[in-house]
């Protein structure tokens, strides 16, 4: 009697050593992310992957990082076959972006982006002028040592 082994119950290793994808969600990559005043700075590692392979959205306020290899199609000869991977990541950032403004770019593996923020979201500075001598206004603290009054 033949048995097969089917989805969860393959382990890794039995995947490795047949170069099939994983069972399981998309992997997610670790994110580093920075806020100044004027942006938001992330930094995502997608080593093994190409600029057309990986999309970036924003909708609204969440920030998705897909990214998804394929081996090619027919290969070259002799060439090591590239393994399948996915990755997914979603940030959700607390201040609008200004959309029209992001850059990204993938170098070396690593996915830089920046994310300007919408000018009504930056925070801006009110100054605080001195008035001219302002009247005598009857004080509210309390004294104390004054009788009440009655």
């Amino acid at each position: 009697m033949r048995r097969t082994l089917t989805g969860p119950r393959l382990g890794p290793l039995f995947t490795e050593l047949f170069d099939l994808p994983p069972l399981t969600a998309p992997a997610v990559r670790p994110v580093e992310t920075r806020e100044t005043d004027a942006e938001y700075q992330v930094r995502c590692e997608l080593p093994g992957f190409r600029p057309d392979e990986v999309d970036v959205q924003l909708t609204a306020d969440v920030l998705t990082i897909r990214a998804r290899t394929a081996p090619p199609a027919g290969g070259a000869a002799g060439a090591w076959p590239r393994r399948e991977q996915q990755v997914q990541q979603a940030i959700r950032f607390e201040r609008p972006i200004d959309a029209d403004q992001v850059q990204a770019e993938l170098s070396h593996g690593v996915l830089h982006l920046r994310l300007p923020k919408s000018q009504a979201a930056r925070p801006r500075r009110i100054d605080v002028r001195a008035g001219a001598t302002t009247p005598a206004t009857p004080s509210l603290e309390h004294r104390p040592d004054a009788a009440p009054q009655g």
